[in-house]
């Protein structure tokens, strides 16, 4: 069930993220790590929705048996809320989903070959050999990536060729890109 009328991001706060360049808009669940051990403390995850819509959905509820695109640790969320970028537009319950680890990898550093994995508390030793490409690197996030990274994944779904619909030449979309 989803209620609406939320102003803050809250945990099961369902979120309203623009998509890049007027493609129109997805949809995610805010979870608070903080309020769930089994996340071990991690603030501000967001599990998007594999849904987006030209205009802003006025029912909420085809989220409610919609799955999980993809999760991700945000940076910096409430700001994005406070200044309206952003809109909280309802509440969800948490669900058993909603509260799995997350397993995030990042480069820590182009010359060292330690990582940052489960739920970024371990370090782990990886061969020399492994690449930056090898590795996911949804980590603490910023919106505007976040916002970028949806538009090129759903245009990706849905067949759509980015270069047909945004510039390359934006040095964030073209970072996204590689």
């Amino acid at each position: 069930m989803i209620k609406k009328n939320y102003r803050r991001a809250v945990d099961g706060g369902i979120i309203e993220i623009p998509l890049w360049d007027n493609f129109g808009y997805s949809y995610a669940k805010r979870i608070d790590g903080t309020k769930h051990p089994e996340l071990e403390g991690l603030i501000d995850i967001i599990r998007v929705f594999n849904f987006w819509t030209k205009e802003p959905l006025e029912d909420l509820t085809i989220l409610t048996t919609t799955p999980t695109l993809i999760s991700l640790l945000v940076a910096g969320l409430s700001r994005p809320i406070t200044q309206k970028y952003w809109k909280v537009v309802g509440k969800s319950s948490i669900i058993n989903d909603d509260l799995e680890p997350l397993i995030l990898k990042k480069r820590i550093d182009d010359e060292d070959p330690w990582f940052l994995t489960e739920n970024g508390r371990k370090r782990v030793e990886l061969p020399v050999d492994n690449t930056w490409d090898d590795y996911e690197q949804y980590i603490y996030q910023g919106t505007g990536n976040i916002e970028i990274m949806l538009t090129l994944k759903f245009m990706e779904l849905e067949g759509i060729n980015p270069q047909d619909h945004m510039d390359v030449t934006d040095e964030r979309v073209s970072w996204m890109l590689k």
